[in-house]
């Protein structure tokens, strides 16, 4: 995977979102230029991180998955986090369209045969403070 850098502020997100937060949107908030001017840091922080975060979730799953490939492993476990690989599967599906067409008799020639989909699982450990 192909390591990407991005420049991102977490203070400028912190602080525009906190500014934003408890607001009433009005035309006459819609007309301030400051209050637009934060809505595009929003909008834009919104989708540096969901970018960012499907990076993270490539290159964690990239590693999973060697590592399954390698031990059988699917599992990565921290004291705060757990991350969980489940590989593709195969998988016997019913095709509904074939079968009513055909008789009831002949439910074992609509199976077909498909794949479900890997997945990862990122589970944050619960705080043990609370």
């Amino acid at each position: 995977m192909e390591e990407t850098k991005m420049v991102f502020d977490v203070q400028l997100v912190e602080k525009t979102t906190h500014d934003l937060q408890e607001i009433k949107v009005t035309k006459e908030l819609l007309e301030n230029p400051d209050f637009r001017s934060k809505y595009v840091v929003l909008v834009n922080s919104i989708e540096l991180l969901k970018d960012l975060q499907d990076n993270l979730k490539a290159g964690i799953k990239d590693i999973l998955r060697s590592q399954y490939e390698e031990t059988g492993e699917v599992s990565l476990v921290f004291e705060d986090m757990k991350f969980t690989y489940s590989p593709n599967t195969s998988k016997v599906d019913i095709d509904k369209a074939k079968l009513k067409k055909e008789f009831p008799d002949a439910y074992n020639a609509c199976l077909k045969l498909g794949q479900t989909g890997e997945r990862l699982t990122v589970t944050q450990a619960k705080n043990k403070e609370a």
